[in-house]
């Protein structure tokens, strides 16, 4: 999914998003392990092809 934010001078917020969820619909540990994976697949490769592959995954 896909979305963007803009942080206006007067300090308001706009969120557009493709799909947003509540607080209570989220996992702590799933996001967590989730995280965790991301930089480990990031650490783990071997050239700045494979990290930017990674990152954008």
């Amino acid at each position: 999914s896909s979305g963007s934010v803009t942080v206006h001078a007067d300090s308001s917020v706009q969120v557009l998003a493709e799909e947003a969820v509540t607080m209570d619909m989220l996992d702590l540990a799933t996001a967590k392990s989730n995280l965790e994976k991301a930089v480990s697949e990031v650490a783990a490769a071997s050239d700045e092809a494979g990290k930017a592959k990674a990152q954008i995954k």
